[in-house]
């Protein structure tokens, strides 16, 4: 019995690490240690790197050391209990001048029937910025997700996810992040426009309380 024919074709969502960060954040640095013979790399890297998930923690107001666990999103609890992400997802376009899901009450409507009926916990907002990675543009894009915040707070979803360098500002990440997660820099969304598929995201086990660079993988769907 071969098991990988109940999956889809795996692919990676996760952009390699390399030194292009944030503008402010920590260097990506990689250096070579000689240990009795051996060679070992030594790795810095800043937790907000690359493909990455945000934790209320990122925020200066969270005490993520309370031990008042309704203070969180039930969203960031479970996956500190699964210490993984598995759940569906789907993608959309979005960019400035195609907002219709959030403008349009038929077309929100349309997109939260969708998520109800498909169980869909992850909105991936793709605005094919992720073909920039390695250029500065790419840290130039701004999702203009502010006045859209009350429809994305309306829906029945743990993440949302885009291809850009950053969701918005810090009023934009304290409110998504009262309720959900979010996750930065995704990549290869062209493989999921439109679609609903099996999103598999692990985070660094680090017990770090702000973020995490996570590898993701979406597998295509198959019928």
């Amino acid at each position: 019995m071969n098991l990988k024919n109940n999956f889809g074709n795996p692919v990676s969502l996760s952009h390699n690490l390399i030194n292009f960060v944030f503008p402010g954040d920590p260097e990506y640095k990689i250096s070579k240690i000689d240990v009795d013979n051996f060679k070992i790399s030594k790795i810095e890297l800043n937790s907000h790197i690359g493909t990455h998930i945000d934790f209320p923690g990122h925020l200066n107001h969270k005490n993520v050391n309370d031990t008042d666990f309704s203070k969180f999103s039930k969203s960031y609890l479970k996956l500190m209990d699964n210490k993984i992400i598995y759940e569906n997802a789907l993608c959309i376009f979005y960019n400035s001048k195609n907002t219709e899901y959030f403008e349009n009450e038929d077309k929100f409507n349309e997109l939260k029937d969708i998520i109800n009926k498909n169980n869909v916990k992850i909105l991936i907002l793709n605005t094919n910025t992720y073909k920039l990675w390695g250029n500065p543009e790419y840290f130039n894009h701004d999702l203009k997700l502010d006045k859209y915040l009350e429809r994305i707070l309306e829906l029945n979803i743990d993440i949302i996810a885009t291809d850009c360098a950053s969701i918005g500002n810090y009023n934009v990440h304290k409110k998504l992040l009262d309720k959900m997660l979010i996750i930065e820099n995704l990549t290869n969304l062209e493989f999921f426009y439109n679609q609903i598929f099996v999103f598999l995201g692990m985070p660094l086990d680090i017990n770090i309380p702000d973020g995490s660079p996570i590898n993701i993988i979406g597998f295509i769907n198959k019928y």
